[in-house]
Order: C-alpha cells, then structure tokens, then sequence
C-alpha cells in the first residue's frame, strides 16, 4: 500500500498534521498508509528500509538528528519519485528541495489543495 510518512519531533504537532491528512485523505477518496518519523535521520533510515513504500513525505523544517532541510535534499538526490511537502512555522528555507512548504498553522483547505495537487 502507498504510505505517507510524517515526520516531527514535536508529538502533539506530529499527531495534529496525522489527523489533518487522515481527514484530507477521505475527502480526497485516497488510500494510503499513513506512518510516523520523530526526526530526519529516522526518517530516512525507514525510506531506505528494503521494501519501503513510501509516497509522500511531509516532514517539519526544525529538528534534531536531520532537519527536515537535509531530509528533503536527500530524498531529491536518490528518491526523486518521492513527493516531498515541508511545513514550519517559520520562514520557507531558501536551500530546500521539497515539492511544497506549507506555514504553520496549516489549515484543512490548504494541506487538501497541496496533496490533491501533489497526488495527481
């Protein structure tokens, strides 16, 4: 099955951006397995994982191990089919190659027309 992979460090924001895409998900009529990351580093080792299916990952700027920066220039270098949105309540870093960057707080509307657009 398709996954989207999640990542933050932060728990609370982790399972708030998890229910907002669970939610655009069923408006959206898709499905896909929906998994957690707590920073960069574990992120990228579950992408590499043999057998790994992910998608789409939406991944937070600011964290420890591998910044959501890195993670995205990563993904762009050796897994350029993998969607990647960034999310922050900061400003969009100028250095990154994800697909999108949403800022916080994100709204239903705005992740459903991000991943609606990305998805197609």
């Amino acid at each position: 099955m398709p996954t989207i992979l999640i990542v933050d460090d932060d728990e609370t924001n982790l399972r708030s951006v998890s229910a907002l895409v669970k939610i655009c998900m069923t408006h959206s009529h898709l499905d896909m397995a929906i998994v957690h990351a707590k920073h960069g580093a574990d992120a990228w080792e579950q992408i590499e994982r043999p057998g790994s299916n992910v998608h789409m990952v939406i991944s937070d700027v600011d964290m420890p191990e591998m910044d959501g920066t890195e993670l995205s220039r990563k993904i762009h270098e050796k897994h350029p089919d993998i969607t990647m949105i960034l999310i922050s309540g900061k400003l969009e870093p100028k250095d990154h190659k994800a697909h999108s960057f949403l800022g916080k707080p994100i709204t239903m509307e705005k992740m459903l027309v991000t991943i609606r657009r990305l998805m197609k």
